[in-house]
């Protein structure tokens, strides 16, 4: 008896432990989280202030951009355009001595925040043309799969760069190129079949057996007249399996036509570096 409480304590003693350590690891990236805010918190409230009590134009757009990089490197996007909004209604000879809109989307392209970088390349009325500043426009518009921009962005390009856009129309890709599968209705009239079209053979062979056995089991169990069980080991548990196995393929659907996205635009930022490097 005496050995079973001792057994009995040890049990409950590590698994205190255990549920200590367990609670300690998942509260610290909490408290550094906390800290890493505090901090934040704390150097934007110094470059407000530094912006707040500048003596001059010069001083408060230095302290309300380094208050932007920071928000971007904290990825808070929506109060960094909210900072650059101020910043633009400082002088604007500030603003082109400083290259301000250069800095801007060079910091937006990096985040990938394709659009905003196109705003400010749009903006920036110091230079008419140029060829670097047209090259990263075109990738941009590229990344957002917006074609018929794009075309005539490289139809500008052409006239001022004299150059000719036959061969590189013909080679662009777009999104509407991309295939749509029907392996969502494939996995539907047959589970596993779509899935092994996304190239999951595993999944699908998995899906095929697994569906099968959910309606045999049923059928032969009815036929035993065992009603409740047949619903129970059956019917009910392919209400879950079914929808599924449907959603797991639309899963795979998206995944694969990321992929392709993916593939296609580094196709096309290729023929893009090419044409605007061309003599």
């Amino acid at each position: 008896m005496n050995n079973l409480i001792m057994r009995l304590l040890i049990i409950v003693l590590i698994s205190c432990i255990i549920n200590t350590a367990f609670a300690c690891s998942m509260s610290e990236p909490d408290t550094l989280s906390k800290v890493a805010a505090d901090s934040l918190a704390f150097n934007l409230l110094q470059l407000e202030y530094a912006s707040y009590k500048a003596e001059n134009e010069s001083d408060k757009y230095n302290a309300l951009v380094q208050k932007v990089r920071l928000r971007m490197r904290c990825h808070q996007y929506k109060e960094a355009l909210q900072e650059i909004k101020r910043i633009e209604g400082i002088e604007k000879n500030i603003l082109q001595q400083e290259f301000f809109y250069i800095e801007m989307r060079n910091l937006f392209f990096r985040h990938g925040l394709y659009n905003a970088c196109i705003d400010f390349i749009e903006k920036d009325s110091a230079v008419q043309f140029s060829a670097e500043r047209s090259f990263m426009k075109s990738l941009c518009l590229n990344m957002q799969d917006r074609y018929s921009d794009l075309k005539d962005e490289l139809k500008a390009v052409a006239i001022m760069m004299k150059k000719d856009t036959t061969d590189i129309f013909n080679k662009l890709h777009h999104a509407g190129m991309i295939k749509k599968n029907k392996s969502v209705l494939m996995q539907a009239i047959l589970p596993g079949l779509g899935m092994i079209k996304e190239g999951e053979v595993g999944e699908g062979l998995t899906s095929f057996l697994l569906n099968g056995i959910f309606i045999a089991a049923p059928i032969a169990l009815i036929s035993q007249k065992l009603y409740l069980t047949s619903f129970t080991y059956g019917f009910f548990p392919l209400t879950k399996f079914y929808p599924g196995g449907i959603r797991h393929t639309k899963y795979l659907v998206q995944i694969n036509e990321e992929e392709k996205l993916k593939s296609m635009r580094s196709r096309n930022a290729a023929l893009l570096f090419e044409f605007y490097n061309a003599n």
